[in-house]
């Protein structure tokens, strides 16, 4: 049988290790704050600026006639510009049409 002493250290050895494993996640946690926080706050100025473009693309649209006119002038392919058009909602078959509805 192990002496009292002996157990008590193993214990103490038990809760040190546990209590340095706890550290560690704790210093993780706040990095991921940090990390994700940056993320997050990226990814809203990149949804801003796509609100941007898409403002921008259906004024040209209105302008120009088309959608594929608005993508020629803008230099993207027809789906990205529907593709942003739809973040405002327009619906397209509402609005001027393709050329006869060929894209």
């Amino acid at each position: 049988m192990a002496a009292t002493g002996t157990r008590q250290s193993a214990r103490a050895r038990a809760r040190a290790a546990n209590q340095a494993v706890i550290a560690a996640r704790r210093v993780r946690d706040e990095a991921n704050m940090v990390s994700l926080t940056d993320y997050f706050t990226a990814a809203e100025t990149i949804d801003a600026a796509r609100l941007t473009m898409a403002r921008a693309l259906a004024e040209i649209r209105d302008r120009e006639g088309t959608v594929t006119a608005a993508a020629t002038l803008v230099g993207i392919t027809l789906g990205d510009a529907r593709k942003l058009l739809a973040l405002l909602a327009i619906d397209t078959d509402d609005g001027p049409s393709d050329e006869g509805g060929q894209t």
